[in-house]
């Protein structure tokens, strides 16, 4: 019989995320444009909408994560604020050095990156929650992590309808920002 440990489940929920997060990708177009799905999934191919690859499948793993711990882990949404920050500024920074650097950009690197970001974020999980000094440092912030994920997916939602005017947010193939591409 398989062992569900917490463990287990990360590892299953890291598999499951990625193949998430790679579907994802499509469900804009697949939706016909549809602005609701648009708010949580890439609109365009800029490297800031991409970013919710990493941060809609891990969020909603990490809900499930804290119902099926039973509520036992007192600090779980900090450390999937901090999973998602860290993750999203490896997929950055992996992005932009390859670019820069490396002169690459093709599909198999960016999805190179998707992935780095996914594995970074689920490591700064897993490490978390076995981290004693971790959750004895943040007892009781599930609070703080609610509101920065919560401030974190406003952020998203604005920037996807109100996009600033950063390379970050630019889509390479129209040259425009956001779900209404602005020029």
């Amino acid at each position: 019989m398989f062992n569900l440990t917490y463990k287990n489940i990360i590892k299953i929920g890291y598999a499951i995320c990625l193949v998430a997060g790679f579907l994802l990708h499509f469900a804009y177009d697949f939706f016909n444009n549809n602005l609701i799905i648009g708010l949580f999934t890439p609109v365009n191919e800029s490297v800031a909408e991409h970013l919710k690859l990493i941060f809609l499948p891990f969020t909603l793993f990490t809900i499930f994560f804290y119902f099926y711990s039973k509520k036992k882990i007192a600090n779980i949404f900090l450390i999937a604020f901090i999973g998602n920050i860290l993750g999203m500024l490896a997929t950055i920074i992996s992005f932009y050095m390859g670019i820069q650097i490396l002169g690459m950009n093709n599909t198999i690197f960016n999805i190179g990156t998707y992935i780095l970001g996914m594995t970074v974020a689920f490591i700064t999980f897993y490490l978390g929650i076995y981290n004693d000094n971790f959750q004895d440092a943040t007892k009781d912030s599930n609070e703080l992590g609610i509101c920065a994920l919560l401030l974190l997916t406003t952020l998203f939602i604005v920037n996807t309808v109100l996009p600033v005017k950063l390379p970050i947010n630019k889509d390479p193939v129209s040259n425009t920002y956001g779900v209404f591409k602005v020029k």
